[in-house]
């Protein structure tokens, strides 16, 4: 790998309009950071990597699309769409608990609420595809492709994650109970608010790490960027 700056200077993080990225400015220049591959995941658990890294498209220094904010009309239309899913899945789910006394198979009903949380783990797996798929197929360059490296600026653990788990285990816990003891096949909506629940913590864990955080507070130490 060619390294093409090894300096430590300022980054500057902007927001933009795709899901898990955001746009890195260095010097003059233009970068779209992928969440999602952040690597090691595990440093915003408490683990003390020796460093930590990202990768990243090159951008056009005068390519403002990502900088716009999503049109108010697609967010609208994409909830629009998320209750419609949810409401046809509910009645799928309530027919088929009923029709088939999934009610009351313990066993088999605690393996469907299990499946309901690897499916929102393959969802988010899925989504996550898409979006860079899509990024890729229109910056399609090899020479765009870049990494970037950070320190760590100490060897102090960061814990930035768990304060996520007592507010999920309460959640799941009070949606596992009345899945388990309401046998009348409406404990069906349930997997579809655990899928969601879930979807939204992978989202979290996998696709929004504070990684910007960290580094405006100066937890991280900026290395450099390096082509691939």
């Amino acid at each position: 790998m060619d390294v093409v700056w090894v300096v430590n200077m300022e980054l500057k993080f902007k927001e933009t309009n795709k899901m898990f990225h955001k746009i890195v400015e260095f010097k003059g220049e233009k970068y779209l950071l992928d969440m999602t591959s952040i690597t090691p995941k595990t440093y915003f658990w408490g683990s003390l990597p020796s460093e930590i890294t990202a990768k990243c498209l090159k951008l056009d220094k005068r390519d403002t699309s990502f900088e716009s904010l999503a049109p108010t009309m697609s967010k609208s239309l994409g909830i629009g769409v998320g209750v419609a899913i949810g409401g046809a899945g509910y009645g799928i789910v309530t027919n088929a608990f009923k029709s088939y006394d999934i009610s009351h198979n313990i066993s088999f009903k605690l393996g469907l609420f299990f499946l309901s949380i690897v499916l929102a783990y393959l969802t988010f797996r899925f989504i996550a595809f898409v979006v860079r798929h899509n990024l890729q197929q229109k910056l399609s360059s090899k020479e765009t492709k870049y990494q970037i490296v950070f320190k760590l600026a100490s060897s102090q653990r960061q814990l930035k994650l768990y304060k996520l788990l007592p507010i999920l285990f309460v959640t799941v816990m009070g949606c596992l109970g009345f899945y388990i003891f309401t046998d009348n096949g409406t404990e069906a909506s349930i997997l579809i608010i655990n899928s969601i629940l879930f979807l939204g913590f992978f989202t979290v864990i996998l696709g929004m790490l504070p990684l910007r955080e960290s580094y405006e507070k100066q937890e991280l130490i900026f290395e450099k960027i390096e082509k691939l």
